[in-house]
């Protein structure tokens, strides 16, 4: 249940970049329309009393409607998710003008991929009901989308030569360690 409004936000957000503001507003608000309902079957629903200490199955606490209600969101908003980036990665694909067209299809691909996994683990848990599978397939997509994230930043490791390790010299062999030019006076390193 908690990673189906994440996804939807997403999945929101993916629409806004992939479609004009004016059909992202009609979604936005079929998307706010859906959510009250889902929300106010969630709130009138009975549920069933939690006995043990094993985190509950969502068929062991929730009728068929609000269980349904959270498969389409979330199952929507993956698809969103997964076409979203396809779509994007192979934009990037095709026109190789762009800088860094590789780079950012490869991060597009893999936020897609980890999203796929993501969505398996839910329908994992909720066919088998194994709670490690379904927190390992959440950490799993999770790293995958981070590494998409961390991809298309486009952050690149810095040399050692590079600013972090020597003053601004103009060639190593005359720079000195940063170190020194830091310490207070008095030559003290505390």
């Amino acid at each position: 249940m908690i990673l189906g409004p994440t996804l939807i936000l997403y999945g929101m957000y993916t629409v806004y970049l992939l479609v004009r503001p004016e059909a992202a507003r009609r979604v936005l608000w079929a998307l706010v329309l859906f959510t009250g309902f889902a929300a106010g079957v969630l709130l009138s629903c009975p549920m069933e009393t939690v006995h043990g200490t094993a985190i509950p199955v969502g068929k062991d606490v929730f009728g068929a409607l609000p269980r349904i209600l959270a498969a389409a969101g979330s199952g929507v908003a993956a698809i969103v998710i997964i076409g979203g980036a396809l779509v994007s990665a192979w934009r990037f694909l095709r026109n190789p003008g762009l800088p860094d067209h590789g780079r950012l299809a490869g991060a597009n691909g893999l936020i897609a991929l980890g999203t796929l996994v993501l969505s398996s683990g839910g329908v994992v848990q909720g066919l088998v009901g194994h709670d490690e599978a379904f927190a390992l397939s959440l950490a799993v997509g999770v790293t995958i989308i981070y590494s998409g994230f961390v991809l298309a930043s486009g952050r690149v490791r810095e040399s050692p030569n590079s600013h972090g390790e020597w003053s601004n010299s103009s060639s190593p062999s005359d720079a000195t360690p940063i170190e020194e030019h830091e310490r207070p006076p008095g030559g003290s390193s505390n």
